[in-house]
């Protein structure tokens, strides 16, 4: 990666654009709260022991009771870092999570570069990546942070297979390569697929991805040549041999859940399919609500005009690229997607796997009507962008007035306990379970048993308490 060494005008665009990722991501680093349960679980394991007994348990790898539990130690210690600042510095723990999508976006931008992507185009991609309507949530949520990983390591790891498969001009090579190179990308590529697989269990997807992509790339290389290359197949099994590991280890929690139990949230049916795929295809260009749990329930006919305008997205990279181009974006799309296409949950936050391809669209179509002067095509395409950009905006201050209530509604619930004190005794009541997030449980306790005004409808959007009687 010394892609930078004596390109000072790529360090300079580069360097502007982490101050464009920072002013730009400015509501998410100032927000005081948005904190969901499974944040606070990480805090309070933090704060009722420490950190490295948090890394312990964590840490390791485990079959768990079924696949939809969660097993990703390096996810977690991540999280776990960052709830460290969670009470005290929240600003912190943004921020790390916007520079965690920066990273993301460094990657990609090297990517493009491996792949011979023109200076402009890559950099209008980069641009587009930074303020996607498909990264923002899974970026302002310190929950997701598990997307951000795992897509990092993955393209990181295509930039190693890259690196065995193409030859000094950036095209897919038949011919022998130089061992050394061929040593130190291999040993890149699986360090970063287990780095993946760990992150988070959707990476399971990446050799698929790798065999994708390499199939869709334009080179000097046929498909046929590529097919009978033992590099192809060597890149596959340094992708695959960390994955494959991951999935014996955790063999019985898949077993569980395909055959014996599975919570209904990750029990996978086909009958979600349709209904995902819809929903999936149509967040990016949807106009309504950014909670996809909410899409379900509001009027279709938003959700298939956006299907409509991500279509003609579609066609016009058919039209000014090739059909096969147009093919390679659709199933890259839904590549990272399909561990979670069966699945009754659907969330956003899923789609951070998909903002290297909707930005590399985009952006390349800007460049093509840029270049043969379709000025009228050029302004359909940018009133889509605007939108996209009115996307990020809307959901981003969405997740800051939500936290701004959460800490309104912390804060009633303190002074209300000091006033309920001094009222009455307070009847104690003992919670027990697994460590986690006590105080979130007695938050959830306290509503179930309080007379209280709602004045907005959310998780706990502008509470009122009348009456608490409860600690």
């Amino acid at each position: 990666m010394n892609y930078f060494r004596g390109n000072a005008k790529a360090f300079v665009f580069l360097a502007a654009l982490f101050v464009v990722t920072i002013s730009a991501h400015f509501f998410v680093i100032i927000n005081p709260g948005f904190f969901n349960h499974d944040e606070w679980q990480r805090y309070d394991h933090i704060y009722s022991y420490n950190f490295w007994h948090f890394v312990e348990t964590v840490g390791r790898l485990r079959a768990g009771k079924e696949f939809g539990a969660p097993v990703r130690p390096l996810g977690f210690i991540q999280q776990g870092f960052s709830a460290i600042f969670m009470v005290s510095n929240p600003w912190i723990t943004h921020l790390i999570d916007v520079l965690i999508h920066f990273a993301d976006m460094l990657v990609f931008y090297l990517l493009l570069t491996r792949l011979g992507v023109d200076r402009i185009l890559r950099n209008v991609a980069a641009l587009l990546f930074v303020l996607s309507p498909l990264g923002i949530f899974a970026t302002a949520w310190v929950g997701a942070s598990f997307d951000r990983l795992y897509v990092l390591f993955s393209m990181m790891a295509i930039y190693f297979a890259l690196g065995i498969l193409q030859d000094k001009k950036n095209r897919l090579q038949t011919s022998d390569r130089k061992l050394g190179a061929v040593i130190l990308n291999g040993v890149g590529l699986f360090i970063c697929a287990f780095l993946a697989i760990i992150s988070k269990e959707t990476a399971l997807m990446l050799p698929v991805l790798i065999v994708v992509g390499c199939v869709c790339m334009n080179g000097s290389v046929g498909i046929g040549q590529l097919l009978r290359d033992k590099y192809f197949y060597f890149i596959s099994l340094l992708a695959g041999v960390p994955i494959l590991i991951f999935l014996i280890i955790r063999a019985p929690a898949i077993y569980n859940t395909l055959f014996v139990y599975a919570s209904p949230e990750y029990s996978p049916q086909l009958s979600f399919l349709c209904r995902n795929v819809l929903y999936y295809f149509a967040y990016p260009f949807y106009w309504g609500t950014s909670d996809m749990y909410s899409m379900l329930v509001e009027a279709k006919m938003p959700a298939f005009v956006a299907v409509l305008v991500h279509f003609s997205v579609v066609y016009l990279l058919a039209w000014r690229a090739s059909f096969k181009i147009s093919l390679a974006y659709i199933s890259l799309y839904f590549v990272f997607l399909f561990p979670v296409i069966f699945l009754q949950s659907i969330s956003a936050h899923y789609l951070y796997s998909t903002t290297p391809v909707l930005s590399l669209a985009l952006a390349y179509l800007i460049c093509d009507f840029i270049k043969t002067k379709r000025h009228m095509l050029l302004v359909v395409l940018g009133i889509i962008i605007l939108f996209s950009l009115y996307r990020f905006s809307q959901i981003q201050i969405v997740f800051y007035e939500d936290g701004v209530c959460q800490v309104k509604y912390i804060s009633t619930l303190d002074e209300s306990l000091v006033h309920a004190r001094a009222l009455k005794p307070i009847m104690t009541v003992n919670i027990q379970g697994e460590t986690g997030a006590k105080l979130y449980v007695a938050s959830v306790l306290c509503l179930g048993a309080v007379k209280m005004v709602l004045t907005k409808v959310w998780f706990s959007l502008q509470i009122q308490i009348i009456q608490l009687v409860m600690t």
